[in-house]
């Protein structure tokens, strides 16, 4: 990934507020299309089973894309470890690139539940993803081994056929 700028806030020594305080009062000034994104918090408190970061997100304005911005904190240092455009398909094919085993592709559970999101959403907001750039970014951006990454295009083209063909046989279907 690259890394354009590093943000951290350090705590001084005699910090009075804690972490939950500083965000709630950033959170309470937030203007310009941005907004705490406490849903997303709790998606990642239940996928990595693990204590969320505190999370932002900012609606698209002008040429400011729209984004999530995530905060991870240690006792006394914030930082900003993450900062993801909203796309449907660059946010769901990222999260389950960075939390799958790149040894397996989508073998385990977790990783086919976040896989089949990417699929599903990616079909719904009829993503213009095409194979060839999948499979380029799998490997190029995310380091992906050239077979697993050949195997994830496969699902990613059969779960495409197979979703317009669903969608176009229930069109057909007396009562729709």
């Amino acid at each position: 990934m690259k890394i354009f700028r590093e943000l951290h806030v350090v705590a001084p020594s005699n910090q009075a507020l804690s972490w939950s305080d500083l965000i709630g009062r950033v959170q309470a000034k937030l203007d310009l299309g941005w907004s705490r994104d406490i849903e997303s918090e709790g998606n990642w408190a239940r996928d990595y089973q693990t204590k969320p970061p505190f999370c932002f997100r900012c609606t698209k304005q002008g040429r400011r894309e729209e984004a999530r911005l995530y905060l991870g904190c240690s006792e006394t240092r914030m930082h900003v470890f993450n900062v993801v455009p909203q796309s449907v398909q660059r946010l769901l094919l990222h999260q389950f690139s960075a939390a799958a085993n790149k040894g397996t592709g989508s073998a385990h559970p977790y990783d086919k539940r976040r896989w089949f999101d990417f699929l599903i959403e990616a079909y719904k907001s009829g993503a213009s993803l095409d194979s060839y750039t999948l499979r380029r970014w799998l490997i190029e951006e995310e380091n992906w081994p050239d077979e697993l990454a050949t195997n994830l295009v496969e699902e990613y083209e059969f779960a495409r056929s197979l979703l317009t063909q669903f969608d176009q046989k229930s069109a057909n279907e007396p009562g729709n």
